[in-house]
């Protein structure tokens, strides 16, 4: 199958080629393809009308709102062929030819990577460069770029390990990049991006320090990436108490990439994607963050029919709990709805992490009460991870601190919440799971998830 023809992603318009070069057929694109570009203009006999200007790099319509965006924080690329390494490179040379002294940081996950898929490149770039009467260096020994002219820099990395963030750490950049994101380790993705500040006033001219993150979906860090730039939902519990509150999704922008916005793409491209695996097409193809390799249940896509808001259940069905317990790992509470067509309606959740049980009970009551408006008489049963109910996870008293010699099971039935054990015959867990998945005959499923329960999703679907 042929690949579907590029299109500019402004005006629908074809592209069309001037010499080395893509542009759309519409001059107002052009325009703008033309105000983010790398050109060198050459004036003969002084003749301002005797002017050439020669393209080094012209930036497709996508990559041109990369390079407009005003957000700090950007995630761009998604599917395959989505044209993010180019500009991840040329972006930052734009900069280094126009700001003294620019710094700028570049990194693929393991140096291998690095030498591969840009150094090779940056070389040859350097090259142009030189041919173009620009006096521009690079040196494999130092691993970097050094633009003569203005002073700037930069400088290959790498982060194999997540301790290697803190090679980074001790200065700041006016621009970091990172190519294909989703391989890092998250927690140091965020550290990094931390370092991206400026002091230069051409740098604040031109929008400002920027941390970039180009990538296709799936990969270690792909949760996180989703959480903050996609979704902007991260998990708040997992971080400082000050993000919900700084937390600006405007400064976390995500720009989606597609195979047609590139038509320097051979024609067989999309036909050359179909030899991988279905998780991983969708991946490529149509930029699909829902899909992870090895997802444990394939049928769960967090979109509808499975996340839908159905409404208010009310205290006149059938309600039970569930209950995940954790102190240092979060444990979560879920409230399912049995609905009169036959449909489990998980309608709220509550996670927490480092509470007695006593104070667990309570807040759980004080929810279900003032916010969720049920009554307890509604709730049929609690059922609970059967590890409780051991001997030997003994619980801390209330009031005293005392260890008792009590299951954790016990305590729960003291303090006003008792649990049934639930069973943990694993295969047959798991089979009744895919059978709520299963699409009935009127397409909906008998698992339905209100879209506020948002720590169920995210573990539901990344489960492997």
């Amino acid at each position: 199958m042929a690949r579907a023809a590029a299109l500019c992603c402004w005006c629908g318009k074809r592209f069309v080629r001037i010499g080395q070069h893509f542009w759309c057929s519409t001059e107002e694109c052009r325009i703008r393809q033309a105000g983010c570009s790398v050109a060198v203009q050459k004036t003969t006999d002084g003749d301002p009308d005797n002017t050439t200007v020669t393209y080094l790099f012209v930036p497709l319509p996508k990559q041109v709102m990369f390079e407009e965006s005003t957000a700090r924080n950007l995630l761009g690329g998604g599917a395959a062929g989505s044209t993010k390494s180019m500009i991840c490179r040329w972006s930052m040379y734009r900069r280094a030819l126009r700001i003294k002294n620019y710094e700028g940081l570049l990194l693929r996950r393991t140096w291998d990577e690095l030498r591969k898929h840009h150094f090779r490149l940056m070389e040859r770039e350097a090259v142009i460069f030189r041919e173009h009467g620009i006096n521009v260096e690079f040196s494999t020994t130092n691993r970097e770029m050094y633009f003569h002219d203005t002073g700037a820099v930069i400088e290959g990395g790498h982060m194999e390990q997540a301790s290697d963030v803190d090679k980074y750490l001790g200065r700041e950049r006016d621009d970091i990049a990172v190519d294909e994101g989703v391989t890092f380790d998250p927690h140091a993705l965020l550290q990094l991006s931390t370092r991206a500040r400026t002091s230069k006033p051409e740098v604040d001219e031109m929008g400002g320090a920027r941390f970039r993150i180009y990538t296709n979906p799936g990969g270690s860090a792909a949760s996180m990436i989703r959480a903050f730039f996609i979704d902007h939902e991260p998990d708040w519990e997992e971080y400082s108490d000050a993000l919900k509150e700084e937390y600006d999704p405007k400064q976390w922008a995500y720009i989606p990439g597609d195979l047609t916005d590139n038509p320097y793409l051979p024609e067989s491209y999309q036909s050359d994607l179909a030899v991988l695996q279905p998780w991983r097409y969708k991946q490529l193809r149509y930029n699909d963050w829902d899909v992870l390799a090895g997802t444990f249940f394939p049928e769960f896509a967090a979109t509808k029919p499975y996340v839908q808001d159905l409404g208010d259940p009310g205290d006149n069905v059938e309600w039970f709990r569930s209950l995940d317990w954790g102190y240092i790992s979060p444990g979560c509470v879920l409230w399912w709805a049995c609905l009169a067509d036959g449909v489990f309606y998980i309608r709220h959740e509550f996670k927490f992490s480092h509470r007695l049980i006593h104070d667990l009970v309570s807040k759980v009551k004080e929810l279900q009460t003032d916010e969720f408006g049920l009554h307890e008489s509604s709730i049929r049963y609690t059922v609970a991870d059967p590890a409780l109910k051991g001997a030997d996870l003994h619980s801390i008293h209330s009031l005293t601190g005392e260890i008792t010699g009590e299951s954790m099971e016990e305590t729960f039935a003291k303090e006003g919440m008792p649990v049934i054990m639930g069973k943990n015959t694993r295969v047959p867990g798991w089979n009744r799971v895919r059978s709520l998945l299963k699409l009935r005959d009127d397409q909906r499923p008998t698992l339905v998830i209100h879209p506020d329960c948002k720590y169920l999703l995210r573990t539901f679907a990344a489960a492997i």
